[in-house]
């Protein structure tokens, strides 16, 4: 192996670890993380098989959404990370609208909205939701998720917007805070 050689491979090896701590660098950080041009990272990346940042943020969102049990199934259609993101829900049957239908619906607002966020390791701190038609269901359902503030700071929290339609009927609308890392745990009282 020449000299060339193992430096690339250890490059590689550099640039895969940063995308599996997180997978929405972009082509850019990662150029400028390692100390080689944008069409390095580029080249290392397809060598590697690793698509780009979009199509890395798809694959997290659906395995996000995949890994939270909402109880309907969903397509991720757009995803840019820190911005917006749009899914189909497919609801299997005629469904009237009742707590279980409720929460259903809750679980897949929430988790477009953490994957819209683009937030590592995103807890949800506070939710403010309306349940707006309770009408029986069957078909498809649109969910649009938007961020509406993003802050620098890691303890910030991002505001994300999502809306869930069903042709032009408004089902749920939902403001979620998210914010990286686990929720602060209450504080125990000096007298207790």
């Amino acid at each position: 192996m020449t000299v060339g050689a193992g430096r690339q491979q250890r490059r590689r090896e550099a640039l895969r670890a940063l995308l599996e701590r997180d997978p929405l660098l972009t082509d850019a950080a990662l150029a400028a993380d390692l100390g080689v041009s944008l069409q390095t990272v580029r080249l290392d990346r397809l060598a590697l098989g690793i698509p780009e940042v979009r199509g890395r943020a798809r694959r997290a969102a659906e395995g996000f959404l995949g890994r939270r049990n909402t109880g309907l199934p969903g397509q991720i259609l757009d995803l840019e990370a820190g911005r917006s993101a749009t899914a189909l829900l497919e609801t299997p049957r005629a469904t009237t609208a009742d707590a279980q239908w409720d929460g259903a619906l809750f679980a897949a607002a929430e988790a477009l909205a953490v994957a819209a966020s683009g937030v590592q390791s995103a807890v949800v701190e506070m939710a403010n939701v309306k349940f707006w038609s309770h009408q029986a269901l069957a078909g498809r359902l649109l969910a649009r998720a938007q961020v509406l503030r993003s802050h620098p700071r890691p303890t910030a929290r991002t505001v994300v917007l999502v809306l869930v339609r069903q042709d032009n009927a408004t089902l749920l609308r939902a403001k979620f805070a998210v914010a990286q890392g686990e929720p602060s745990a209450p504080q125990a009282s000096a007298g207790a």
